[in-house]
């Protein structure tokens, strides 16, 4: 006789990350108002961090980037972002305490959050229904560009711990749908 082995449950994810917008429809030009939460879903308190200098485009930890794919399902990509490759340093003031069930918005933070414009700013599609979720990446891998996490800056013990408090995961958000319809020609003046 076989008998199954069960396997333990695998914890919940630290944070849950919540994308919505006011629109469901826009017309093709017209910018897509995004709002980003992140929660706090572990029962104690944690520290979570918002988009620094770089987030936006791979450059610096935490790594936050809005995914959109079109109606085939194919990856939209970024339009190209002008950098001048310096990044602030990280401060302990970039961190947010979170109480659990309490969210922040990565990019509304008064701490110097980066990155709106670029991560969330699709305003140049076609027309047609698009799928967008957005992911908060706090993983720290082995050390390289795409993974600096104290910017130009030189850490302080302070800041090392710190940042080993900030849970350590890829959180994706809900998938959201935005249709995109082509404007109106206007009507010939005669």
């Amino acid at each position: 006789m076989l008998r199954a082995q069960s396997r333990p449950a695998e914890p919940p994810p630290a944070f849950e990350v919540s994308l919505q917008s006011d629109q469901a429809t826009v017309d093709v030009n017209e910018s897509i108002r995004l709002l980003v939460k992140i929660t706090n879903r572990t029962g104690g308190e944690v520290l979570a961090v918002g988009s620094l200098d770089g987030s936006d485009i791979g450059w610096r930890w935490p790594v936050v980037r809005l995914t959109v794919r079109d109606s085939s399902g194919q990856i939209v990509p970024d339009k190209p972002v002008a950098r001048c490759g310096n990044m602030n340093p990280l401060k302990s003031d970039d961190f947010v305490r979170l109480k659990p069930g309490q969210a922040f918005g990565p990019f509304a933070q008064a701490n110097g959050s980066f990155g709106a414009e670029s991560a969330i700013d699709r305003s140049l599609w076609l027309p047609g229904k698009y799928e967008l979720t957005f992911t908060y990446d706090t993983r720290l891998e082995a050390p390289s560009k795409s993974q600096r996490v104290h910017g130009d800056g030189t850490p302080t013990a302070e800041l090392l711990a710190m940042v080993e408090r900030v849970p350590k995961g890829e959180f994706k958000s809900n998938v959201l749908t935005i249709e995109v319809k082509a404007r109106p020609e206007p009507a010939p003046k005669h």
